[in-house]
């Protein structure tokens, strides 16, 4: 059974953790205005791709390995956008970077792989995105943890 996170709670902690300079990130290759942290959470790997205007973070879009999909590697999406900065495309131009971003930084490494969200259905914005960006074809499935309605988007990267 799919598990939902919510990203909203990692904006909070990156944004505090920006600002008060506990972590540094780096500029992205593809995008000027993308920026990435590569970190560890409870000893899962994780890169986080953050876009920041004028020193502000406005979202961020966070990929763990997940388990894989048909024997192809598979990474969990995540993603948020701070409540002064949504209704902006902001979320819809952060994925879509990130996604390029993630397969430029891939390709030698892992060439094929799929990306995965699991998106409460109450969730409309962000349903909207993964819809656009990463399959318009989701499949229907139950939180694992609350049991909460949900639908399971994946895109093969290749």
């Amino acid at each position: 059974m799919p598990t939902m996170t919510d990203p909203y709670e990692g904006l909070v902690s990156f944004v505090q953790a920006y600002e008060h300079g506990i972590i540094s990130v780096a500029k992205c290759t593809l995008h000027e205005d993308l920026y990435i942290l590569h970190d560890d959470a409870e000893g899962t790997p994780r890169l986080t791709y953050a876009s920041i205007v004028n020193g502000v973070v406005q979202g961020i879009a966070i990929y763990v390995q997940a388990e894989p999909v048909e024997g192809t590697p598979c990474f969990a999406l995540g993603y948020a956008v701070l409540p002064e900065f949504r209704n902006q495309r902001i979320g819809t131009s952060l994925v879509e970077k990130s996604l390029s971003e993630i397969q430029h930084g891939f390709k030698k490494y892992i060439p094929t792989f799929f990306v995965e969200a699991v998106i409460s259905q109450s969730n409309v914005h962000s349903n909207k995105i993964a819809n656009k960006l990463l399959s318009s074809e989701p499949k229907s499935c139950r939180d694992s943890l609350s049991g909460e309605p949900a639908y399971q988007y994946l895109k093969l990267l290749a």
